[in-house]
């Protein structure tokens, strides 16, 4: 796989050409550094400014700890709707993708869920700058997305993340923790906690994943 450490988003070179041009407008000029240590005219605060901006969108080993999850996965997911019940058992599949230079992962859903055809999609990555694992997630049975920030314990094997979302039954913002566990090079458990109204955890939703191919 490759991965661009260095090259930026079209949309951050313009943001970068726009700052420079307004900071040479509002700043005096600086005398040009030999050729080799720094483009043409960058002047010390613009070129702090650069590495800040690369430094915030390098690939770490952190992005690299989930290159494990490219390919095609089978899933069987249990989902109960309050504790003490009988979970609801489904069938799916799952792809994953490496994008935007693998600083993220796309994950691609197709099951069954309350009797209906359920599609969803998520991206998995790494957050340079707050130093967290993120999820963002949305599917075919809500037209919100809810976030989860979390950290890794195992250099990603192990990733646990919370966050909240808001209700479609109570009209409240719920909250949740989900912990995704590496148990082997080709299988995955996924598992998602919610709280009932007594404020009491308990399992709300786990995905056992199962490798079907790889890339």
């Amino acid at each position: 796989m490759i991965r661009g450490l260095t090259i930026q988003p079209a949309s951050l070179a313009v943001f970068l050409a726009f700052s420079f041009s307004v900071m040479a407008e509002e700043t005096p000029s600086t005398p040009t550094k030999q050729e080799g240590t720094a483009p043409a005219g960058m002047s010390a605060e613009q070129e702090k400014m650069m590495k800040a901006m690369e430094d915030a969108g390098k690939v770490t080993e952190n992005h690299m700890a989930l290159d494990y999850l490219v390919g095609n996965w089978s899933t069987k997911t249990k989902w109960w709707q309050a504790p003490g019940t009988k979970p609801e058992e489904t069938e799916g599949k799952t792809h994953f993708e490496s994008i935007l230079g693998g600083r993220f992962v796309r994950e691609t859903v197709d099951g069954t869920m309350m009797g209906k055809k359920f599609q969803g999609i998520g991206y998995l990555g790494y957050d340079n700058m707050k130093k967290k694992y993120i999820t963002l997630w949305m599917d075919s049975m809500a037209t919100g997305v809810f976030t989860l920030e979390g950290d890794s314990p195992d250099k990603g094997k192990t990733i646990k993340s919370s966050g909240e979302f808001l209700c479609p039954i109570t009209g409240k913002e719920k909250f949740i923790r989900s912990v995704m566990k590496k148990v082997g090079k080709n299988e995955v458990v996924y598992e998602h906690y919610e709280k009932d109204p007594g404020g009491k955890e308990f399992k709300a939703l786990e995905v056992a994943y199962k490798r079907v191919t790889s890339g």
